[in-house]
């Protein structure tokens, strides 16, 4: 009999204790593992966030899937209960090639395997990717709320050096074992006698130390706090200065005489010519980076090998030649115009489905605020008639009305994501049929940016490049025209429909890499 381990998550401890419920998924996968005539191995559950990889129990279950061969399956809800990012996609994709594990996503009624076939692959890329984006969007929500506190004058991260964060007031404050030694350390160097590692030095001698467990810092780490005009009272936050609500270390005018004094000590870098394949290639015979040269009085740019671990063999090749392969790249995932009709319409298709669920989403946090609204009015006459006193009026009360505002910002984050995903999708879709003749147009630096949307790496060994394309675009690139994910002469009405909801996907796979990488 068939081996299956059971793996559910909720993304926040929150959403456990709510119901949005671990029970309800491992009884969903418990009913299948029984219809299908499963072996139940093991069950894990996670209430992590999977913004970033390395959920307890999910790697659990990947060393377990390791060591036991006879394990043949992963039943889980849907995608973004197993992998919201990348690093996990990475993990479950060496399980099913290097274990021959299948991956059951049970409400999306699909399998991953190695058998699975190229589009099945494709769309569960383009998921991972949307289920990313939308922790993205959470991100971006969190940072509004970050840049507010900000205007208020209030610091919204981890306090600096000298300082500590106020848990109760939810501010910064002075910390009363290193503001001394940042203090002490613009003092001294404000003199004009000390360089920053004369300084390090006096202030050892002094009697001053850094930290407990390090009494002296790094030059680095001096250089920052030197530079940091947080300890003047003001601070810079997403690009913009703000005036602080917090005691300040130094003056204003201590601090424009240190930055006056490190400006010139520094000895000036003189400009260079910008390499515009900087990072994005490596030595097909070592592995090691190929850097950029500017020769000939900045007219030509060369690239090569380091030689970091051996004398490789290729020579020096030209920026031109290396363009010219990276545009037969870019042609290899371009769309034609009835290709770009054809996902319009797919995306359209799945835009319909996501607004159903985000409107029946909706009118479940309505009926919830209206709940909350009900809950403060009976407070209200409660207290009114005497049932409960005012004390207890009031915490109750601020304690509902913070429910109400949260249950209102996660309706309004739902609207702004619904409304966003549909103009993204067509933008980026003209974009990918553009692609090549807008690459042809651009400079080097632009269409670097561009490829790094799509590319991971490319090696480049005896003058040629060899790309390593990001998911989904790597099954894309292979055959465009292949009719495995684009219906090229197929009449049957059926089959064209089990294919539409691709184009939709593998526009937001565009979506996502747009939002983290904008030209």
């Amino acid at each position: 009999m068939k081996k299956a381990i059971l793996y559910a998550r909720v993304s926040s401890k929150e959403q456990e204790k709510d119901g949005f419920s671990i029970p309800a998924q491992l009884k969903l996968l418990r009913e299948y593992a029984d219809k299908h005539q499963y072996t139940i191995a093991a069950e894990y559950t996670d209430s992590e966030t999977a913004k970033k990889a390395g959920r307890t129990h999910f790697n659990q279950m990947a060393e377990q899937i390791r060591k036991d061969p006879s394990i043949d399956s992963i039943l889980v809800e849907k995608t973004d209960r197993l992998t919201r990012n990348f690093q996990d996609y990475v993990l479950i994709d060496e399980l099913i090639n290097k274990h021959d594990i299948e991956v059951h996503m049970v409400k999306e009624g699909e399998v991953l395997s190695q058998r699975a076939k190229s589009h099945t692959k494709l769309i569960h890329g383009i998921k991972v990717v949307l289920a990313k984006n939308f922790i993205d969007n959470l991100s971006e929500e969190t940072a509004k709320g970050m840049l507010e506190k900000a205007r208020q004058g209030h610091w919204p991260s981890a306090a600096p050096y000298g300082y500590r964060n106020n848990k109760q007031t939810k501010t910064v404050e002075l910390n009363p074992n290193t503001a001394p030694y940042v203090k002490r350390a613009f003092e001294l160097y404000a003199t004009g006698e000390y360089s920053i590692e004369r300084l390090i030095k006096k202030l050892f001698e002094e009697g001053y130390r850094f930290q407990p467990s390090m009494a002296k810092p790094t030059v680095g780490n001096f250089h920052r706090i030197l530079t940091r005009i947080f300890y003047t009272g003001q601070f810079e936050f997403k690009g913009m200065h703000f005036i602080g609500k917090y005691p300040p270390l130094i003056s204003m005018g201590t601090y424009k005489k240190v930055q006056q004094l490190m400006k010139q000590r520094s000895k000036p870098n003189p400009q260079k010519r910008s390499v515009a394949y900087r990072g994005m290639v490596t030595c097909g015979h070592c592995g090691c980076a190929v850097i950029g040269d500017v020769k000939k009085q900045g007219r030509y740019v060369y690239y090569r090998c380091t030689h970091y671990k051996q004398k490789c063999p290729d020579k020096y090749i030209r920026e031109e030649k290396l363009q010219a392969q990276f545009s037969e790249m870019v042609a290899s995932f371009s769309i034609t115009e009835d290709q770009y009709r054809w996902m319009v319409q797919g995306l359209k298709d799945i835009n319909a489905q996501k607004d159903e669920e985000v409107s029946n989403r909706q009118s479940e946090l309505n009926q919830e605020i209206k709940k909350l609204q009900r809950k403060l009015s009976q407070l209200y006459d409660d207290k009114l008639e005497g049932l409960i006193d005012k004390d207890f009026y009031l915490i109750k009360a601020k304690e509902t009305r913070q429910q109400i505002e949260e249950t209102t910002s996660h309706l309004e984050r739902l609207q702004n994501a619904s409304d966003e995903q549909m103009a993204l999708g067509l933008s980026i879709l003209e974009l990918a049929k553009d692609a090549h003749s807008l690459f042809e147009t651009m400079d080097a630096i632009e269409q670097a940016k561009l490829l790094r949307i799509v590319l991971s790496n490319c090696t480049l060994k005896d003058g040629k490049l060899s790309p390593t394309y990001k998911k989904p675009f790597d099954v894309l690139a292979e055959n465009p025209q292949n009719e495995r994910w684009y219906p090229v002469g197929e009449s049957n009405p059926c089959r064209l429909r089990e294919r539409e909801p691709l184009s939709a996907t593998f526009v937001r796979h565009r979506v996502d890499f747009a939002i983290s990488q904008p030209f």
